[in-house]
């Protein structure tokens, strides 16, 4: 599975499952604060 957000940078997700439903979460930041991997 791939998620995409436009202007957002998206990062450790994870995924839990509860015995009825299986539920993903995520970290994401806007784009407007730059690449987080340049100095």
């Amino acid at each position: 599975m791939v998620l995409a957000l436009k202007r957002q940078w998206i990062w450790d997700d994870w995924y839990a499952h509860d015995g009825k439903r299986g539920h993903g979460y995520f970290l994401k930041a806007d784009q407007s604060i730059g690449d987080p991997e340049l100095p």
